[in-house]
């Protein structure tokens, strides 16, 4: 859901939250393999799947520290609720 709404808004590069949704279904998958006994959870295919979303979460981390959020804001936009009349 966060990558989701990140690459939606882009509050941080569209490339970054893509390799995180393409890193979740490998997660996912590697969960079930462990679940269903398919797969030791200490096989080094079970590390293969989960690698690419802890490194994402890695790069993700050091670009809020370095950049921040994007801004999303409009031009003129209005700050306050439009059905609000400001008190005097």
């Amino acid at each position: 859901m966060l990558n989701w709404a990140f690459y939606r808004n882009g509050l941080i590069p569209r490339w970054l939250s893509l390799w995180g949704l393409i890193g979740m279904p490998l997660m996912f998958a590697s969960g079930l393999l462990v679940m269903f006994e398919s797969l030791n959870s200490n096989a080094s295919t079970l590390n293969l799947l989960v690698i690419p979303l802890a490194v994402q979460e890695m790069v993700m981390a050091i670009w809020l520290i370095v950049k921040g959020f994007g801004d999303v804001t409009t031009p003129g936009a209005v700050s306050e609720a439009p059905d609000r009349v400001p008190v005097s």
